[in-house]
């Protein structure tokens, strides 16, 4: 995970295999976003607000699922 200048996100990491990305925002969720091409990834970091950015090009546009980590312990 990468930390963002963002007042609306905290960090964020990419898996180009898998073509998911996952951020954290700064209140602490964390969420992993499907079908991202590294094209899209690439507009995100470069983008001038990336709060904004993502917000109009990846939150609407792509399925996510809520990451919860497990707790120590769990199986």
């Amino acid at each position: 995970m990468k930390p963002v200048k963002s007042s609306y996100l905290k960090s964020m990491g990419y898996d180009a295999e898998k073509s998911e990305l996952r951020i954290e925002f700064n209140s602490g969720a964390m969420f992993d976003y499907f079908d991202v091409t590294p094209g899209e990834y690439d507009s995100l970091v470069n983008s001038e607000s990336i709060g904004r950015h993502f917000s109009q090009n990846i939150k609407t546009q792509h399925s996510f699922k809520k990451f919860v980590q497990e707790e120590e312990g769990e199986k």
